[in-house]
């Protein structure tokens, strides 16, 4: 096995965060903010991935960040402006140098013409920006002081004083001496110091020695410190800011010294450290103005007479000297940045959150076959089983919290898509994000990708209007987009949002009756016209494009979103733009439920859609004919859906006041009233795939084991709340209510 395989896998990781720092960065540029640390840490995101990079002899994705890295050097040092020309191109290069990366990684062949175009843009930005940044100190009108200090002579034997040998011949600087000492952070952090070291040795020729003069005894050794420096004469061209480039990557996490290397004009010489001069503490102002006493007793070459000396008046207290402390072995302030992380492999996790599963189903099963005989009893087992049980939910909240992760990084991917297609429709559209910060489990995010993508695509190129359009319109040219995420009601509520001309509705029911998709003699409503957009090989392009026009994206992102146990609803307003709303579940393991009888067979409703529950009386059922009934909740109708037979599990029609009506909340905002038999219990059941096991049946979201080893369905509460049965009961229930009204 390579034994730098790991180090490789490491390194990519931290590409996939140096990419997201990159990102969020160009980002804030684009939005005005180009101070000195936004800049500066778009800067480091490259330099790091070109560092790392270069380590394992990735030319391509050096050459490219190296280019990259020079455009925005230029931009820190104020040579280059970041207008909207320069932004367009560093978001290009972004999406450039993330491809580089990926192709990289994957150990893909890299086609050079796919990037050259944006390759020869950075060189000559940077080559129309000038030279080497100005020297920060050019512009400082700076001229010698001479300062004179007026202190008696002090005469000291020829024999104490120190003794500097100063070269005959003139010294030239000609690399550099380097001491360099790693800490154990710098390990820990996965970083390697032959990585540094060969990457001076592509600055010029070394000469490296390694001191072990730190090493203990064996029996002293502790593995995880470190004991080894490295001394090293690197004869270069390159300047000491190209060495401290290569050291930033362990910043902090070693103890680096960096001195000329002198050399004689006619050949070369030992080296000569800076002279130092004596240091001595200048005294306090009112002792200046005392007569001076001499500081060094110097012993008389004879006897002397004795001199009566007087004593100054005594002085105000001299401040107390600051200690000069070592920086390389001071303690390191407390660090205030992001809490320090591991990372582990996904498969470790999701064995854990299995085997938690599995303990909860069997705490419920020792709760429900102990829980009659211990109550009796009334003995202290009761309240062991209690305690087990609050136990393992905490348990089983703090492992989902391992997988839930904030959806930034699936909103910075769709940055990128929104520049591609609108550079490919010749539009000029802004993506404005909100909520990057709300969790979700880390499945739920990577299965949002794909339909997250086709909203994104089909928003920029059928959503908004054409410049010329919006123009007419008495729009701004720019189109926005807003994606927003948000936890509501235990679930989490993606919305993408454009302000373009909404949904042509007449024109959507013409090529939905064109296509042979529905009946030419049907009528809708808007909300079933807007639906017509997720029926399969819908689309409303004239022609297909490397965009759209295939029909497929969205009917796929329907298909997925349900997959994840989800629903998708559209709202839109002519002129105003339109709104696709995702309601998903927060994880895919866990939910909490009401275990509810129908007809003998036992379901579970998710806890999350439901608002209330009522034991239906006769004068607040109003018969609709035809089987159907709506229930008067504080004076509003809403439908009421006999599950039983929606499910096909009872033949006979149940009455609604022998029933218990569960009062539910759709993602459309609308209420029904789901009738079942009795409910039996509340609790926390583990989710486990009716679909895959088994194959899709409407009206079921998935299955779980109760604690009799029973398998119970989890009913999908959207699919049978909005049933035909539901729309005809609203319609009904509309003139029923008017009925009402005027009869009362």
């Amino acid at each position: 096995m390579d034994p730098m395989a790991s180090i490789r896998d490491t390194f990519f990781q931290e590409c996939e965060e140096q990419m997201e720092a990159l990102e969020q960065g160009l980002m804030t540029m684009e939005e005005g903010d180009t101070s000195s640390e936004t800049v500066n840490a778009v800067f480091r995101a490259v330099h790091s991935v070109k560092g790392g990079a270069g380590a394992f002899k990735l030319t391509e994705l050096v050459s490219f960040a190296h280019a990259f890295e020079t455009v925005l050097d230029k931009i820190r040092s104020n040579q280059l402006e970041p207008n909207p020309e320069i932004m367009r191109l560093l978001l290009k290069s972004a999406d450039v140098l993330s491809d580089l990366v990926c192709l990289c990684r994957d150990g893909a062949a890299i086609d050079a013409t796919q990037y050259d175009g944006v390759l020869g843009e950075l060189n000559s930005t940077a080559e129309g920006a000038g030279g080497e940044p100005e020297d920060d100190f050019a512009s400082i009108d700076f001229a010698p002081a001479m300062i004179s200090f007026d202190l008696p002579t002090i005469d000291i034997p020829a024999g104490d004083a120190p003794a500097f040998e100063m070269p005959a011949t003139e010294q030239v600087a000609t690399g550099f001496r380097i001491h360099f000492r790693p800490h154990a952070d710098l390990y820990r952090t996965g970083n390697e110091p032959l990585l540094l070291i060969r990457q001076l040795k592509s600055l010029g020729s070394i000469k490296c020695t390694c001191d072990t003069s730190a090493l203990p005894k064996l029996a002293d050794y502790k593995v995880n410190e470190s004991y080894l420096a490295f001394d090293i004469e690197l004869e270069t061209d390159a300047s000491a800011l190209d060495i401290t480039q290569i050291f930033e990557f362990v910043d902090g996490a070693c103890d680096l010294d960096i001195q000329p290397l002198m050399a004689e004009a006619a050949g070369a010489g030992p080296f000569v450290p800076p002279m130092q001069l004596p240091e001595f503490d200048m005294p306090p102002a009112e002792q200046l103005a005392q007569p001076y006493v001499p500081v060094y007793a110097i012993p008389p070459a004879a006897a002397a007479p004795v001199v009566e000396i007087v004593s100054p008046p005594p002085m105000a207290a001299a401040p107390a000297p600051v200690p000069v402390i070592d920086v390389a072995q001071k303690e390191k302030p407390t660090s205030s940045g992001p809490a320090p992380t591991i990372r582990v492999e996904l498969d470790r996790v999701d064995r854990l959150i299995n085997l938690v599963g599995e303990l909860v189903i069997n705490q419920a099963m020792l709760a429900q076959r102990l829980g009659p005989a211990v109550a009796s009893s009334g003995s202290e087992a009761l309240a062991s089983l209690e305690e087990l049980e609050r136990l393992t939910r905490d348990l089983q909240d703090s492992v989902m919290a391992i997988r839930a992760q904030p959806v930034k990084s699936l909103f910075q991917r769709m940055q990128r898509i929104v520049r591609e297609v609108a550079d490919q429709t010749g539009k000029t559209v802004r993506l404005r994000t909100e909520g990057e910060a709300t969790e979700v489990d880390k499945t739920v995010i990577e299965s949002l990708a794909d339909p997250l993508t086709h909203m994104i695509r089909n928003a920029v190129d059928h959503g908004l209007e054409s410049p010329e359009g919006r123009a007419s319109a008495g729009k701004s040219e720019e189109g926005v987009i807003k994606l927003t995420a948000a936890h509501q009601s235990g679930k989490v509520v993606i919305t993408v949002q454009d302000d373009g001309a909404g949904i042509n509705r007449p024109k959507v029911l013409e090529i939905a009756k064109k296509k042979n998709l529905v009946p030419q003699d049907a009528t809708f409503t808007d909300s079933e016209i807007d639906n017509l957009l997720f029926l399969p090989g819908f689309s409303t392009a004239t022609t297909v494009s490397a965009i759209s026009g295939r029909g497929v994206g969205m009917d796929v992102v329907r298909r997925s979103i349900q997959a994840l146990g989800g629903r998708i609803n559209i709202s839109s307003k002519p002129g105003h733009g339109s709104s696709f709303t995702l309601s998903l579940p927060l994880t895919l393991a866990v939910l909490d439920g009401i275990v509810v009888s129908i007809a003998e067979a036992i379901f579970i409703i998710p806890l999350t859609s439901v608002v209330e529950t009522l034991q239906p009386e006769n004068k607040m059922i109003l018969d609709l004919g035809e089987g159907s009934h709506a229930m008067r909740v504080r004076e509003r109708l809403v439908p009421l859906v006999d599950v039983g037979q929606a499910l096909g599990v009872r033949a006979e029609p149940s009455k609604p006041t022998e029933s218990v009506a569960i009062l539910v909340d759709t993602e459309s905002h609308s209420r029904s009233a789901l009738m079942v038999d009795r409910i039996i219990d509340q609790r926390q059941v583990v989710i486990k795939s009716f679909e895959h096991n088994y194959g899709p049946v409407p009206g079921i979201a998935a299955a779980t084991i109760l604690g009799d080893g029973r398998v119970a369905m989890i009913l999908d509460v959207e699919t049978i709340a909005d049933s035909k049965q539901r729309e005809r009961m609203e319609s009904a229930s509309k003139d029923a209510a008017a009925k009402w009204a005027k009869a009362s």
